[in-house]
């Protein structure tokens, strides 16, 4: 099931602000609740960053800022200051629609407290990755996004991969128009998730969000990042096709991710490949094998599972047709009675909550 309404720790805030007053105290209590921090002087340099933290806490020197009016909606922000008797806080908040107003000097434990609470975000959030060249992963991200979709869910694959041929083609929506990932401005970050759902190229429940193939993809892992937490809160699932062999990029992905799936063949080739990108991720990400087994691999899927020291949360089918229905147009995982689909139901009823 979907995790609506349901909600996870927070694990990494923003600060934002010069006051070193301020900063040093917010820093302090991040500390003390455990949470990763991330530092920006101004509200200019925390634009790419402001939707993909869990909590953005600003320092009220940030009031002459001429951007404290126009960034991007979200809920999670928190405006502090060292002396609440003046206006500067109150009106910094009201211009980023802040939920609160906290006074460093004396109000340290609630912060802490803030810290410590539960963000709201509606979707789980799945990356798929291919443990070896070849093994499917962005066929099994678009056959999950179709029958979540086809189940209800809101649901969006976010393709991670620069050089994807582009995921819109294996759900039909090569044609459909909608934004991609060439009309986002890095500087600004994303629009609302709400907002962005409606205008990519979709059909019913589910989105995708691609390159234009005339343009080169997404290499900023802090504008992906941020894009995956604006549409967390307004859908139901995401799923992140991440790129084999760009290992910056989904390293920095990995902290976004509920669970990722490695796709693995069951081929001494396949399951060696595994092993090394498995290796660079293990203590960084909840992993779960998806074993492919073809005609002609030569491994059992539970063995291959022992080696890895992974487990596997599926055993996905070998189907041959997906290439010719990839190359007549229809949508990965759109046949509701297939092995794939059957397969991808047994992952979203098993999806983290």
């Amino acid at each position: 099931m979907a995790k609506a309404d349901e909600s996870r720790a927070i694990r990494r805030v923003l600060i934002v602000g010069a006051d070193f007053r301020v900063v040093e105290e917010v820093r302090r209590c991040a500390i003390a609740a455990g949470v990763e921090a991330d530092e920006v002087v101004s509200l200019m340099q925390a634009r790419s960053r402001w939707s993909a933290a869990d909590l953005v806490v600003v320092a009220d020197d940030q009031i002459s800022s001429r951007l404290s009016g126009s960034l991007p909606s979200r809920s999670g922000v928190v405006v502090a200051s060292a002396d609440l008797t003046r206006s500067s806080p109150w009106q910094l908040a009201v211009s980023l629609g802040a939920s609160r107003v906290i006074d460093v000097v004396g109000e340290q434990a609630a912060l802490v407290e803030l810290l410590t609470a539960r963000s709201h975000l509606k979707a789980s959030v799945l990356g798929v990755a291919a443990g070896s060249g070849g093994a499917g992963a962005s066929v099994t991200s678009a056959a999950l996004v179709m029958t979540a979709a086809a189940q209800g869910l809101q649901s969006v694959l976010i393709d991670a991969d620069p050089q994807s041929p582009g995921a819109d083609l294996l759900l039909g929506l090569d044609q459909t128009p909608g934004l991609r990932w060439d009309h986002f401005n890095p500087a600004a970050g994303p629009p609302p998730g709400d907002r962005l759902f409606t205008s990519l190229p979709r059909t019913g429940n589910c989105a995708v969000l691609t390159r234009d193939r005339a343009l080169p993809g997404p290499t900023d892992a802090s504008l992906i990042q941020s894009t995956i937490h604006s549409l967390s809160a307004a859908v139901d699932l995401v799923v992140v096709d991440m790129a084999r062999g760009r290992g910056d990029v989904g390293a920095e992905l990995l902290p976004a991710c509920d669970v990722v799936y490695v796709v693995v063949t069951c081929d001494v080739r396949g399951a060696t490949s595994a092993m090394a990108f498995i290796e660079s991720m293990r203590d960084r990400a909840n992993l779960r094998l998806l074993t492919r087994l073809r005609p002609g691999d030569s491994l059992d899927p539970d063995d291959v599972a022992d080696w890895l020291g992974v487990p596997i949360a599926v055993n996905l089918p070998h189907e041959s047709g997906i290439i010719s229905m990839i190359d007549r147009g229809e949508p990965v995982g759109s046949q509701r009675r297939s092995r794939l689909a059957a397969a991808c139901s047994e992952l979203i009823r098993g999806m983290p909550s």
